[in-house]
């Protein structure tokens, strides 16, 4: 990575507005009521939808190992149930998903 010091507040700048723009955005979404996200259970063909507000889903993530599941998508031998809503719960995984880090929340 190049330290060119005149670029430096140009970079931070710039970054600084790219995330800005991203909090607008994901505060524009909370507002408009649930958004809908794709099942996280193991069924790597599933692509049903769970409707939650923003806020529940960054929740959510923010714990390492936990996922949100439409209800019935959940394998007892490989994650606990944390939660239980109406049309979704939050599981746990039993082990560390692979390709997170230990102690990571997965990216949003």
């Amino acid at each position: 990575m190049s330290n060119n010091g005149n670029k430096r507040p140009e970079n931070e700048a710039a970054f600084r507005a790219a995330n800005e723009n991203l909090r607008a955005n994901l505060v524009s979404l909370e507002g408009l009521g649930n958004v809908p996200f794709i099942c996280e259970c193991s069924d790597g063909e599933c692509m049903e939808v769970v409707d939650v507000p923003l806020a529940t889903y960054q929740a959510v993530r923010a714990g390492r190992n936990d996922f949100l599941l439409r209800v019935g998508h959940e394998t007892p031998t490989d994650e606990r149930v944390v939660a239980r809503h109406d049309g979704y719960v939050v599981v746990e995984k039993r082990q560390p998903v692979a390709g997170f880090r230990d102690g990571d929340p997965a990216e949003p």
